[in-house]
């Protein structure tokens, strides 16, 4: 298992970016760095969100109904943040993913550690 942390990358809000904006990720990575969705216990596939002066609040990527991969805070979809394309993207540090949140806003997170995690 991995925990792969996401961080908002620069955009004209952020020109730096934001490493409070972020997601950490706990799944399993296949060697070419994409999930290894094989034999995955869903239930495993979990994530921390991370917001400036919030608490941390605690979820489960799931695959929603239209097969899209989400961050899901509650069950349903109504509060799901959608992860463009996520089953086809190298989570390595340096790789960019697009979040779309708010409303369908997308927002680019720059993957900035892949670290070991104990099972």
């Amino acid at each position: 298992m991995k925990t792969i942390r996401l961080e908002l990358a620069r955009n004209t809000d952020n020109p730096d970016g934001n490493p409070g904006d972020a997601y950490e990720l706990h799944t399993r990575l296949a060697p070419d760095g994409k999930i290894d969705f094989t034999d995955l216990d869903p239930q495993l596939m979990t994530f921390a969100r991370f917001l400036p002066g919030r608490e941390i609040v605690h979820g489960q990527l799931v695959k929603t109904e239209s097969g899209a991969w989400a961050f899901s805070y509650e069950a349903g979809e109504d509060d799901d943040e959608q992860i463009v394309g996520l089953e086809n993207h190298q989570l390595v540090p340096g790789n960019y993913l697009s979040v779309l949140q708010d409303g369908r806003q997308e927002h680019v997170y720059r993957v900035t550690s892949v670290a070991d995690r104990p099972v």
